[in-house]
């Protein structure tokens, strides 16, 4: 589903007020970074994630996303939502205009 900007941040600041695990995977160029954690902050125009223990932070610049699509994925065979590793519920997906893009997953708790 298509999903505005604003409904993008609202998206991004409730998994962070919930203190939600997130699989992040951002990728430009032929190189990828993927990571799992949790959203630290979000403002109007970036989001920065928090690897584990190690304090890893990666932050995103939002001003330049050109598409933002949300998917609820509880819905989808087992299979797809377990495709990166872990259970995943929805995803919020951002391309940008230089080609980049980046996807965020709610994950599911572990355990």
């Amino acid at each position: 589903m298509k999903a505005s900007r604003e409904e993008a941040l609202s998206i991004l600041s409730k998994w962070r007020n919930e203190s939600l695990s997130v699989l992040v995977i951002f990728g430009i160029a032929g190189a990828s970074l993927q990571l799992s954690g949790a959203i630290t902050d979000v403002s109007s125009s970036l989001v920065t994630f928090r690897h584990g223990s190690n304090h890893f932070e990666f932050t995103i610049g939002l001003e330049e996303g050109r598409d933002f699509d949300y998917s609820d994925m509880r819905e989808a065979p087992a299979d797809v939502q377990e495709s990166h590793g872990q259970r995943v519920y929805s995803r919020l997906s951002v391309e940008f205009a230089s080609g980049a893009f980046c996807q965020i997953f709610e994950a599911a708790p572990k355990g």
